[in-house]
């Protein structure tokens, strides 16, 4: 009855003085004899002031700590507009929808004469078919809907229905007399609404899921209101978008990929074509498009992306720079460049000495100089990654299944092998695929017939997939970068030529000392003969090899479209071997051709390298030739290099060991000639060639790649600066400033790395306009500063602006160890307002009769501002059922503090449900900050509920709770908060890990839990909590 009369009087004064503006504001009268504190809560808790100010309300300020409103000055920015509670709601994303402000909100403290309150939570996101999601365990079953509600005197009879979309859900609102208490319900995902897709080139339209509140249903004059709603999804996977290779199409996804996925109920598109030979840069353009399309049409923030071959590099350079990709899935990608590639530029330079046309699509052409390893050293060395994407790179691993020296057995899958390395995908060699240190490392593997594991099958395998399948939502991340190791291979010259129907070609190449050889003919079309003739004159075709399988074998293929026929020798005879080539069928009026040896693992060498790599307009690109064998450098013989600059135009250039410069010195066996003409910016293909001019005679061929800038330019006057965006005294941003003069204005792509003194990076990339002389900053993030925990001084450890057109990336500044900054502190960069960093079970027994009374839960939180600050909080059982609710308020300092939680342990004990028990629904605030969580807030020690106080008679049996949940995303292995999970390290200790981290620990033999033998807890250890 008293607490009728006061809320009767309640509603007598609010009519007395009933103001209506911007929100409908209800003035609470203080009982007399108030504390102050008392007076402090109540004009926080519900005061709803009068933000008429135009610029309050366009900053979406809401009311600070007395209930004032904030303005600009003085505002740290709000997420949302119109908070009417201390609390702002949680951020939207893919998986969370939120609801703060219309009818039903906002509205004061309301009677059950002004409601229902009805709000709709709108849904944008296309999910995919629910069912078949379900079915196969990739989307939540049980999701949670929560909003802040105020004033819910449960204790005392309130009693407050919420239905959605028509349905009431179990349990009733909670709460205590003037508090707002975070109330969350666990709903399934069928009782939500969703868009249905509106097919390629459409736009998801949104879905309301209407909430309703009945209040006060015993209408004994209770009100409530409710500041914002949201609905949350644990796990749901992201829409697929695939992208393809060269030579090929979007096709190449339906037979399994499109199928598979649409199996699975995941939203999918693979239908981009990219084009047979587009360069890098304009695939990336195709991909952007795309990708804005497929989030139109799916409502979603972000995609996943799934590629295969060079259409992973496409992927890279638009995702480096992108916000809405969330994981990058490669698939046989040359993150490293394709020795294959190496190799075909190489017999291309010298057949288009005779005919200026592709020797083979596949990377003779433009495009194919991206795929090469000395192109793709450069381009790793301007870009890096995204650290908001997660990137894994599966590699292919084919073993052709033969026995040693078996020349017949599977000749083009060993040469392929041979020539791109082993092992490998045949195309692409797994340390290519793996070069990045950011990306997971998967591998797939098969041999013999099972061709599954070769560069275009992978993306037909189902084992592929289903090994994939998983890091369409997670992916795991391998910090370890694969090198390029040495070939296991040595080309000869080679010699090219042009055929015509009917024509005839007859030359010699000299194949010295090797237990295994390879004599190739590649050509575009067609047919062409192809014969050897052996330095003791035997004659080898075709019909000779099937005739001698253990000295030869022979087989001719297609390769990406173009042809490639190849006699394999096993202890080929030292000498001149003739190469006979015939025009059987010649489709075109002529044809290009080109032929060359492969040896493996022959005794000489040659390695060959530009002095730099990258050089501007006008500077010489100095070449140099080291062929040598077990004795050392071989002196005498006769080097060459072929140069086709961008125009097209060819230089052949001798290389000299003579000592006059840029040879260094005489008759040391290394080869130096400068190659002068280079006023066009653009790459400069080349083929540097080395004859013995006497015994031992061979000949040996490498493909080098350099490239011409069109500007030079200068950097210096660098300085630093932190920069506080939010007037919170922390540090948002690191800036770095530094002036660039170039002689030639244009766009660059500028890449700037800052590392602290433990290896931690942050790499930021960017395109720059540059004319004269600019002053360029680039900003490094403070929070990731803050969160690697690590003091200055930083340093800049690389500065790099390079030309980037066309197919061609040219260095113009390459700085190590650019710069140091000032020695900060990383507790002066910014991080979360207010973090629960851990907490300490406290179990009571206050009349020492052995039962615990009240069960106390210390949390430990970090804040960035002093002053006064308020929290509720919920205990919940494994079962999620509300055993208890808790609030109060305290003074914190800034930096650590603590606050307890006092639940009673009557009603633990009557619950009858053993174990760790969870801190949940935390709504925490104060020094205009607040902090929402939901879950995973703290977990208790495990604890029986037989040891505390009960009214009930003791059970028979002890109860338990054994919910069959996975044991990753179990609370009960939260370490105090829901992103580290507890985990059984490699079998031997219990530690805490970050959940983003998660999976390198699975990865490496851990499970989520306790390890079996452990006698302690890891979350219960606060020195066992740590983060990267």
């Amino acid at each position: 009855c008293a607490w009728r009369r006061k809320k009767a009087k309640k509603v007598s004064w609010s009519l007395e003085i009933f103001v209506e503006m911007k929100f409908v504001t209800i003035v609470l009268i203080s009982f007399a004899g108030s504390t102050q504190a008392s007076l402090r809560r109540h004009a926080q808790a519900e005061t709803m002031p009068f933000c008429n100010s135009t610029d309050a309300d366009f900053h979406h300020s809401d009311f600070g700590q007395e209930g004032r409103c904030l303005y600009p000055e003085a505002h740290r920015q709000r997420r949302h507009a119109q908070t009417t509670s201390p609390f702002t709601p949680p951020d939207e994303d893919d998986l969370t929808f939120v609801v703060n402000s219309g009818p039903g909100l906002d509205t004061g403290c309301t009677f059950r004469e002004g409601g229902p309150l009805v709000f709709s939570v709108k849904i944008p996101r296309v999910f995919g078919d629910i069912d078949k999601l379900l079915a196969a365990g990739l989307i939540s079953e049980i999701v949670t809907l929560s909003m802040p509600a105020y004033d819910v005197d449960f204790a005392d009879g309130e009693r407050d229905v919420v239905s959605l979309n028509g349905t009431p859900l179990s349990g009733f609102l909670t709460g205590v007399n003037e508090v707002w208490k975070l109330n969350s319900f666990n709903i399934p995902i069928n009782m939500l609404k969703f868009p249905t897709d509106p097919g390629e080139g459409g736009t998801a339209q949104e879905e309301d899921n209407v909430i309703s509140i009945d209040i006060d249903i015993n209408n004994d004059g209770w009100c409530v209101a409710i500041d914002w709603a949201a609905v949350a999804i644990q796990k749901a996977p992201l829409p697929v978008v695939l992208f393809h290779g060269i030579l090929s199409s979007g096709d190449v996804w339906e037979p399994l990929w499109e199928t598979e996925l649409e199996k699975l109920g995941i939203p999918n598109d693979g239908n981009q074509n990219l084009g047979e030979l587009g360069s890098i840069q304009s695939n990336a353009d195709l991909i952007a498009s795309r990708v804005t399309s497929s989030i139109d049409r799916w409502g979603v923030k972000k995609v996943n992306i799934v590629c295969h071959s060079k259409g992973g590099l496409d992927s890279r350079h638009y995702v480096e720079n992108a916000d809405n990709v969330a994981n990058v899935i490669q698939i046989g990608t040359p993150n490293g460049g394709s020795p294959l590639a190496d190799f075909i530029q190489r017999a291309s330079l010298t057949a288009l000495g005779i005919l200026p046309t592709v020797l083979i699509n596949l990377f003779a052409g433009p495009a194919g100089v991206q795929l090469t390893t000395p192109h793709m050293a450069l381009y790793n060395l301007m870009h890096g990654s995204n650290s908001n994407v997660r990137y894994t790179a599966l590699a292919g691993m084919y073993d052709a299944g033969c026995f040693a020296l078996n020349p017949f057995c599977r000749p083009v899958d060993r040469l392929l092998l041979s020539i791109s390395g082993s092992p490998g995908d045949t195309i692409v060699p797994k340390w290519s695929v793996h070069a990045l240190g950011y990306t997971g490392k998967p591998s797939y593997s098969s041999s013999g017939a099972d061709g599954s594991a070769k560069h275009s099958p992978l993306i037909q395998s189902f084992a592929v997939f289903n090994q994939l399948q998983g890091r369409v939502t997670s992916n795991r991340r391998n910090l370890q970068t694969s090198s390029t190791p040495e070939p296991d291979y040595q080309s000869t010259i080679s010699l090219s030529g042009i055929m015509i129907q009917g024509g005839g070609f007859s030359d010699y190449l000299y194949i010295d000392g090797t237990t295994e050889a390879y004599i190739i003919l590649l050509y575009p079309s067609g047919q062409l003969g192809f014969t050897l003739v052996s330095p003791d004159g035997t004659t080898i075709d075709p019909a000779y090899a099937t005739s001698n399988p253990s000295i030869v074998g022979y087989e001719d293929s297609e390769v990406f479209g173009s042809k490639i026929a190849l006699y394999a020798l096993i202890n080929p005879a030292v000498g001149s071997w003739q190469i006979q080539v015939t025009g059987n069928l010649v489709l075109e009026p002529q044809i290009p051709f080109a032929v060359s040896g492969l040896l493996l693992q022959p005794a000489i060498t040659l390695k060959s390298s530009l002095a730099s790599p990258s050089v501007t307009s006008g500077t010489s690109l100095v070449f140099v030739a080291e062929p040598s064998d077990s004795n050392g450098p071989i002196r005498g013989a006769l080097a060459q290099v072929t140069v086709e600059s961008p125009d097209g135009t060819l230089t052949t250039l001798n290389l000299m060991d003579d000592g006059l410069t840029p040879d260094a010195y005489a008759d040391d066996g290394v080869y130096t000639g400068s190659f002068i003409t280079t006023s066009q910016a653009g790459n400069y293909r080349a083929a540097v060639s080395v004859e013995g001019t006497v015994p031992p005679l061979f000949s040996r061929e490498v493909f080098v790649l350099g490239s011409v800038s069109a500007a030079t330019a200068t950097v210096n006057n660098f300085s630093d600066a932190p920069l506080d965006n939010d007037s919170d005294g922390l540090f948002n941003q690191l800036v770095i400033s530094f002036d660039v003069s170039v002689t030639v204005p244009g766009d660059f792509y500028l890449l700037a790395i800052l590392t602290d003194s433990e290896g931690n990076e942050q790499n930021i990339g960017m395109t720059v306009s540059v004319s004269g002389i600019s002053t360029l900053s680039v900003s490094f993030d403070g929070e990731t500063i803050y969160n690697n925990g690590v003091d200055g001084p930083y340093t800049l450890s690389a500065l790099r602006l390079a030309e980037e057109s066309g197919f061609s990336v040219a260095v113009v500044v390459n700085l190590e160890d650019a710069y140091t900054t000032a020695p900060y502190e990383f507790t002066q960069f910014d991080r979360s307002a207010l973090q629960v960093k851990g907490g300490t079970t406290i179990p009571m027994d206050l009349n020492s009769n052995g039962l615990f009374d009240r069960l106390d839960v210390s949390l430990d939180v970090e804040t960035v501002s002093s002053g006064f600050y308020e929290w509720s909080a919920t205990l919940r059982d494994s079962l999620g059922t509300e055993i208890d609710f808790d609030s109060g308020s305290a003074t914190f300092s800034a930096e650590s503090n603590s606050f307890i939680l006092m639940f009673d342990g009557t009603l633990i004990g009557d619950n009858r449900v053993d174990g760790p028990y969870f801190v949940s629904d935390l709504l925490l605030y104060g020094a205009g900050e607040s902090l929402v969580q939901s879950t995973g807030v703290y977990t208790t020690d495990t604890l029986l509920a037989s040891q505390f106080e009960s009214t009930l008679p003791p059970p028979t049996v002890s109860p338990s709770a054994t919910p069959t949940v996975d044991p990753c995303n179990d609370p009960i292995n939260f370490c105090g908060k829901s992103n580290k999970v507890q985990i059984c390290h490699k079998g031997k200790k219990s530690r805490c890990v970050r959940s983003d981290k998660l999976d390198d620990y699975l990865n490496e033999g851990s499970s989520c839990g306790v390890c079996p033998n452990s006698n302690t807890s890891a979350k219960s250890q606060k020195n066992e909590l740590f983060s990267r």
